[in-house]
């Protein structure tokens, strides 16, 4: 003869089954909100890198992008007299030279602002961010310098983090990222520009390549 075992359900098993149910609909409706606020605030997370200029040995301006504004903006810490020399990234010629006027409008936007070419040097192999923070580290040992600015547009800016630090991770040198006076960024409302959303996706998968870079093939 068998017999049925007849479950109790006690007060305190219903409590908890009642916690567990207010937890998924929570959960049901909070995980979607945290991503839109995620979202809206992608655009202000890839320019929070931004840091104050600093006396440095040299301001290194990236390549990319027409440039214009980041000439400019490197122009202007010279002038102030946060560094020394100026590198530009992705000109034609030979690492490490003085650039030559012709070699780059942006050397004649340097020069106009006062920049003398004598402090210009350029790197001309670097084909990407991560090659340009790879190559500013081989320069910056051989010419034994301690700190670079590095300028870039703000959504930039949290990509190039990575490759910096990555680069210098143990050469003891600094670096610190300084943004242009971009009039198109908009983070606040990035995905309702053109431009601004353009970018930020271009940044979020260069992100997530540099991450899998690092951590899957030992860069």
């Amino acid at each position: 003869m068998s017999s049925l075992a007849l479950r109790v359900v006690t007060p305190e098993v219903m409590s908890a089954s009642r916690k567990r149910r207010r937890l998924a609909w929570l959960l049901m409706f909070a995980l979607p909100l945290f991503a839109l606020l995620a979202f809206m605030r992608l655009g202000a997370w890839l320019a929070a890198p931004a840091g104050v200029p600093v006396v440095a040995d040299a301001v290194v301006v990236l390549g990319g992008d027409g440039g214009n504004e980041r000439a400019t903006r490197a122009g202007e810490l010279f002038r102030a007299g946060f560094a020394r020399q100026v590198v530009l990234t992705g000109n034609a010629g030979k690492p490490g030279m003085v650039a030559e006027a012709k070699a780059d409008p942006r050397v004649n936007l340097l020069i106009g602002m006062g920049v003398p070419t004598s402090v210009l040097l350029f790197d001309s192999v670097s084909r990407n961010s991560w090659e340009e923070a790879v190559n500013a580290r081989q320069m910056m040992d051989e010419k034994r310098w301690q700190r670079v600015l590095v300028v870039s547009d703000p959504p930039h800016l949290r990509r190039l983090d990575m490759a910096f630090r990555h680069a210098l991770k143990d050469g003891g040198q600094q670096f610190v990222l300084v943004a242009t006076e971009a009039g198109w960024w908009q983070p606040e409302t990035w995905w309702s520009d053109k431009r601004s959303a353009s970018f930020v996706k271009h940044e979020t998968l260069g992100l997530l390549y540099y991450a899998m870079r690092i951590v899957f093939a030992g860069f």
